[in-house]
């Protein structure tokens, strides 16, 4: 990103062009069992610093529940839980290097303290500016509207966000079903036989003469009207598709 800093000021379309351009998201994550014991008091800190801020500009961007509601299979966590690896490394690497180190204290650190920045503040506005350039806010809308099984914590009591997607998908009056596997491919089936009975159908119906087309409306009425009345006696059953196969609740 060194061409960033010769901006005078850095927009967020410029972000997103450097993300699309080096996708900075899909680094390797360290594996915490190789590091000593004072890197690893040092990642437990900065991750915990880190998090506090996204949790914050979280909710401020519309995340109504708390992270420990969702697993880690929660796109929102998994992106959140993947930056703050990916930082933290950085910084423990940074640590460990000395010339990197005192280049970023010299040109960076040292100008913002003594011009009186807030480190709170930055570290607030840093976090901001990486969640609106991996738009986070999209992200959720699409990660709370499309939800699965697995992305709830199972261990958390009165998980709210886990009871309405239950409700959703599993309610007998919900608008929105699903089916099991198996019911999907029994309806496929069943939908290539139908349309292949009606091509048949209509083919042999253009060979018949003109009477024997008037034959089959009559009996093509006569079918109909007694379908109608089964139809009407049974108007009153309420079938529900669950996942694991085909409920029918009275």
């Amino acid at each position: 990103m060194i061409d960033l800093f010769s901006k005078e000021s850095i927009t967020l379309d410029d972000l997103r062009e450097q993300l699309r351009r080096n996708d900075f998201t899909t680094m390797p994550v360290g594996d915490k069992r190789k590091y000593n014991p004072d890197e690893l008091e040092m990642h437990s800190y900065i991750s915990g610093l880190m998090d506090e801020k996204w949790q914050e500009n979280a909710k401020a961007m519309g995340q109504k529940h708390p992270s420990s509601c969702y697993s880690g299979d929660f796109p929102t966590e998994l992106l959140r839980d993947r930056l703050e690896g990916i930082v933290t490394d950085n910084v423990i690497a940074i640590l460990n290097d000395e010339t990197a180190l005192n280049n970023i204290m010299e040109n960076i650190v040292n100008p913002a303290l003594e011009n009186g920045v807030d480190g709170d503040e930055c570290l607030d506005n840093t976090v901001n500016a990486l969640m609106k350039t991996v738009d986070f806010e999209t992200m959720l809308k699409l990660s709370e509207e499309f939800t699965a099984d697995s992305d709830f914590n199972e261990n958390k009591a009165q998980n709210f966000p886990k009871i309405d997607h239950a409700r959703k998908w599993n309610h007998s009056r919900s608008k929105t079903k699903t089916v099991s596997y198996e019911g999907l491919n029994r309806e496929i089936a069943n939908d290539t036989m139908r349309v292949e009975e009606q091509a048949i159908a209509n083919a042999d119906y253009e060979s018949c003469s003109d009477m024997d087309r008037q034959i089959c409306v009559l009996l093509m009425q006569k079918y109909l009207e007694q379908h109608k009345a089964i139809f009407q006696n049974v108007s009153q059953v309420r079938i529900s598709n669950r996942v694991n196969g085909n409920n029918t609740h009275k």
